[in-house]
């Protein structure tokens, strides 16, 4: 490892927050004999990408890790529930307190939820929201909200289309702001759901549940600077708590439209036996000369093969080699050759 910087103190990884996965990543680093310090609270601030400051005492590292616990959300017994935001864990906190039994209304900041999903992706799942009973207000914005200790309630004024609105809400769930200033970093290399990473060095986790051990290990040997962490930045995957996974690979169809000519697209739904929902597909966009730019996708199952789908959009592999490497056994081969010939 590197020498022992100029800093108050120097660790070859340090680990911030509360969340217990980290005490499995400490015991993992120790194994490759790093000295590592462990961290809980939140008193700390970042530098850059090789110093931060924990509770006023300045520290460097060749690796650094963040996460802290995802809250809890008990079955809610409630009238009305409010979930305010449009990002990943909005969409996943409203449908598992409508599954509780809580009358939902998710306030989306935009005209679509899950911005940085392929446009498939994004309205399949609104009309997955509208199935389950979600409601959904669009491009609306919170401009106050005030809790009533007395009714235990809170009270939310917000605007839509340039009208006030005003909801109450035994329960109100925000999409929270990052816990870190990621402008101090340099450049982001990796950005999903589960883990991002700045300046080849820094890992902030959101996800931490869903690392499988494989990963955990990967992510152990990349902050000990043994190895790298090789999700693509342009790859985004979540899995709901009742299974339900979407997905985007690579390039997403409205980002690539505008500034592209001459693209193939082909979206087929995928049929699950026993269940008559509408909302599952798989989507493909090539090059004009067939090669894969982007997959994507909702599943009501965590598809065991999606390392295939990223492994041959990265690289820009031929459909031909698709229909090659799927398996008569995947669960998604009759939906690829239909794809393909579409293609």
């Amino acid at each position: 490892m590197s020498k022992k910087r100029s800093t108050l103190k120097y660790f070859d990884v340090i680990l911030i927050g509360d969340d217990p996965f980290l005490n499995l990543l400490d015991s993992i680093l120790k194994t490759y004999k790093v000295t590592t310090h462990r961290y809980s609270g939140r008193e700390f601030n970042f530098i850059d990408g090789t110093n931060v400051a924990i509770e006023g005492t300045r520290m460097s590292a060749d690796g650094i890790a963040v996460s802290f616990r995802n809250p809890q959300i008990e079955k809610v017994k409630s009238r009305h529930t409010v979930v305010s935001g449009n990002d990943t864990n909005s969409v996943a906190t409203a449908l598992r307190l409508v599954n509780s039994g809580a009358k939902v209304t998710l306030m989306s900041y935009e005209s679509l939820v899950l911005p940085k999903y392929d446009i498939s992706v994004q309205k399949m799942m609104t009309k997955l929201l509208a199935k389950r009973a979600v409601r959904v207000i669009h491009g609306a914005e919170i401009i106050k909200t005030d809790y009533d200790q007395l009714n235990k309630i809170t009270r939310i004024l917000g605007e839509f289309e340039g009208r006030p609105i005003r909801l109450s809400a035994d329960y109100f769930y925000q999409q929270k702001s990052d816990e870190v200033d990621v402008s101090v970093f340099k450049k982001c290399n990796v950005a999903d759901d589960m883990v991002s990473i700045f300046d080849d060095r820094v890992a902030l986790l959101s996800k931490s549940h869903k690392l499988t051990i494989e990963e955990s290990f990967r992510l152990a040997r990349f902050l000990a600077k043994k190895g790298s962490w090789k999700k693509s930045g342009a790859n985004r995957y979540f899995e709901l708590d009742d299974n339900i996974s979407f997905f985007s690979i690579g390039i997403n169809e409205q980002d690539y439209e505008s500034t592209h000519l001459g693209y193939r697209s082909s979206l087929v739904k995928v049929n699950v036996p026993g269940d008559g929902s509408s909302a599952w597909f798989i989507k493909l966009l090539t090059s004009r000369d067939r090669h894969i730019i982007g997959a994507h996708g909702i599943l009501p199952y965590r598809y065991e093969n999606l390392d295939l789908l990223i492994s041959l959009v990265e690289q820009h592999a031929h459909v031909d080699k698709l229909k090659a490497s799927c398996l008569i056994s995947d669960k998604l081969s009759k939906e690829y050759i239909e794809l393909i010939n579409n293609l």
